[in-house]
């Protein structure tokens, strides 16, 4: 046995579990495709919490929200490959994605490349799993999986206060939870609101109680476009149903505002006064956000005609100075991110795909058109992960109606 055979083999054996392991999983989704639905979330959820579970062999590394994309996209191939409809605008979205991650190989290296379209490539896969394998099983999934998932990050959101206290963010820039993660809280909030159930008062004081708590208020912005959607959807309801939509949100709304200020003399209490005057941003100000997309988009203005119609190579970045520094993180604009990764064409696309979702949940489930309406506005201040995708793909499965004047009826599901 030579030098490092013995190091090296562990490597190789977490791998070797790990490929039986996605076989498995691809067996067991491509029975049960709501099966990816519940995985996929979960692995959102736990990368951002920091659970990535790596495993490594030479100069690989899969992560494990890597391997739950990898077994959606393996069931997503056998589905397509016989014959199910593959929606055409996220297939020309998808097409561009890749096209900029292979240009960007000879500019950053392939993991680089890679790696910067990630993310972007992940929401796709998302929502064309959801559209195409799941179905009209997707948003019944949707509701269970995000009372669940986001009863847990609330849940550790009050950990976290408890531990590190409530004027940690103003100290140090912590949080409880991320954009992504309290946006699933949000749309969880809306969920419930929606229903309309008494037993979901509890929730929906304490989800709201955890967005103003954790302080993303890109998060809090969208949930209050998704509340206030559900709110006006609801005089088209009938009156009782109206009735209880409107005392779940309104006890809810009311109880975890006095909680906010009731809880200590500072910290959460300062945050919600604060709140109109700021938003969650790197820098702390909404205008240091705004200065940066105006530099980005003067960039692109000055690049080739190609790279402003199909995007820029990946892995380019998204460089530059605002207030004499110099910032590469993401722009934290959804919009603007897919305008300089995948070009207008991208953009034209991407917003075409939002519309369709629009349009096919204008009449059916009231939570899930708002949730639409949310992840719209959540993309002005935040870039879309899987479980968004989740969402989108869920409204593209949705039922339409098989005429304008007629809303009680409805088509079979389909997902172009």
């Amino acid at each position: 046995m030579g030098p490092g055979t013995g190091a090296a083999l562990p490597d190789l054996l977490r791998f070797g579990i790990g490929a039986v392991l996605l076989v498995e999983a691809t067996v067991l989704v491509r029975r049960r495709p709501v099966l990816g639905v519940w995985l996929l979330a979960l692995a959102s959820v736990l990368a951002g919490l920091g659970v990535t579970v790596p495993v490594n062999f030479r100069t690989i590394t899969v992560y494990l929200l890597d391997g739950v994309v990898l077994v959606l996209v393996t069931v997503l191939v056998m589905q397509v490959a016989v014959g199910r409809r593959f929606p055409l605008i996220l297939a020309g979205f998808g097409v561009l994605i890749g096209v900029g991650a292979v240009r960007g190989v000879d500019l950053s290296g392939i993991q680089s490349a890679f790696n910067a379209s990630r993310e972007m490539m992940m929401f796709v896969v998302a929502v064309a799993f959801v559209a195409v394998c799941v179905g009209a099983d997707a948003w019944p999934t949707v509701e269970r999986a995000w009372r669940i998932l986001a009863s847990g990050l609330v849940l550790w959101a009050a950990w976290f206060v408890l531990r590190n206290g409530l004027g940690t963010f103003a100290a140090t820039g912590a949080r409880g939870l991320n954009a992504s993660q309290a946006m699933l809280v949000g749309q969880a909030v809306v969920i419930s609101m929606a229903s309309g159930a008494r037993r979901h008062l509890l929730f929906v004081s304490a989800g709201g109680l955890a967005l103003v708590a954790t302080q993303q208020r890109t998060a809090l912005v969208a949930t209050t476009v998704g509340v206030l959607v559900v709110a006006l959807r609801a005089g088209r309801l009938s009156s009782a149903r109206a009735s209880r939509i409107a005392r779940v949100s309104v006890v809810g709304g009311v109880v975890a505002v006095m909680l906010a200020m009731l809880v200590g003399p500072s910290g959460l209490r300062e945050s919600v006064g604060t709140a109109a005057s700021s938003v969650s941003t790197d820098s702390g100000t909404f205008g240091w956000r705004i200065e940066g997309w105006r530099v980005l988009l003067e960039d692109y203005s000055r690049r080739p005609l190609g790279d402003q119609l199909i995007g820029q190579p990946a892995g380019a970045g998204f460089g530059r100075y605002v207030g004499g520094g110099l910032v590469t993180v993401s722009p934290h604009n959804m919009y603007l991110t897919v305008l300089l990764i995948t070009g207008v064409a991208g953009l034209v696309l991407f917003g075409l795909l939002l519309v369709r979702a629009l349009v096919r949940t204008r009449v059916g489930p009231v939570a899930l058109h708002a949730l639409v309406w949310s992840v719209i506005v959540f993309c002005v201040g935040y870039q879309l992960g899987p479980e968004m995708g989740i969402v989108i793909g869920a409204a593209l499965a949705a039922p339409v109606a098989v005429a304008s004047g007629d809303r009680g009826r409805v088509a079979v599901p389909t997902p172009s």
